[in-house]
């Protein structure tokens, strides 16, 4: 099957942060047949409902090279900005110039953004498909429910540890959002606009005299959303130090039967010894 389009892939734009966007060619070169097309590869920055940045780029590629002058990084700087407590988010898409379906596959290209700003760590934060994702369609049919969740909270007032959720709304629609902690502890329900993000900062789940709280959070929506989880100075939850998106709820098995599990070891066998991967692309 063939396609005129790779599926968008998001990134979050963190308040006051740089975003720097490399894009790899090679990985768009091997997605077209025979290696060889025109792709536009086309950018939209949002930030509470409005689309605030566009950038577009001719890519002309001859036998998987990139042959053209275009340029494949994007730079963003967030950190001359002044945005409120709310990020933002990065909207990528790459189509065929001629419409026509010269892709072998719609799998996105999914890249990593690298972050910084003045006198803060610089980190790395990956993205999400904007739809399409095999581990949520699987979940909703399975289950009748967006949920996704992360096992590894920790807010800690003595050592400075805060932590804060970052929910991206890339729809026409706004999406309500329900947040549990393993505790039942309350929190209470958000609406996320649509075409925005909305931070949450989650210190307020400690208790007035509680100093620590670990453990563990899930997040399910009216919709698909992206989430990811933040970790900063619980004084200054715009000084991150690491990023991370969640993981969705799986209905995928626990056990295989023994001779697929045989196929899966000699399949990554053959990948790792000789190269030999029949569902690379």
């Amino acid at each position: 099957m063939a396609y005129s389009y790779l599926v968008p892939y998001l990134l979050p734009l963190p308040v006051g942060y740089d975003c720097s966007i490399k894009l790899p060619p090679a990985s768009i070169g091997r997605r077209l047949i025979n290696g060889s097309g025109q792709v536009l590869w086309r950018i939209n920055l949002f930030h509470n409902g409005e689309c605030i940045h566009q950038m577009e780029q001719m890519l002309v590629f001859e036998n998987q090279v990139l042959t053209n002058e275009a340029e494949t990084l994007f730079f963003w700087n967030g950190s001359e900005h002044d945005w409120d407590d709310n990020s933002g988010f990065v909207e990528m898409h790459f189509d065929t110039a001629d419409e026509d379906t010269h892709f072998s596959t719609n799998d996105c290209i999914q890249i990593y953004g690298l972050y910084s700003a003045p006198n803060q760590k610089t980190f790395r934060a990956d993205g999400a498909y904007k739809f399409a994702s095999p581990p949520i369609i699987n979940q909703i049919a399975s289950f009748g429910v967006f949920s996704e969740g992360y096992s590894a909270l920790c807010i800690d007032r003595s050592k400075g540890y805060g932590e804060s959720l970052c929910l991206v709304n890339p729809y026409e629609k706004a999406i309500l959002a329900k947040i549990q902690t393993h505790d039942d502890r309350p929190i209470k329900r958000t609406r996320i606009a649509p075409l925005s993000a909305a931070n949450i900062v989650l210190t307020d789940l400690l208790e007035p005299e509680e100093k620590r709280f670990v453990g563990r959070l899930q997040i399910s929506a009216s919709n698909r959303l992206i989430a990811f989880h933040v970790r900063h100075s619980i004084t200054k939850p715009f000084t991150i130090t690491d990023h991370e998106h969640f993981d969705p709820y799986r209905d995928d098995p626990t056990h295989v039967p023994a001779f697929q599990k045989f196929r899966m070891m000699v399949g990554r066998f053959l990948d790792q010894r000789f190269g030999i991967n029949w569902h690379r692309r």
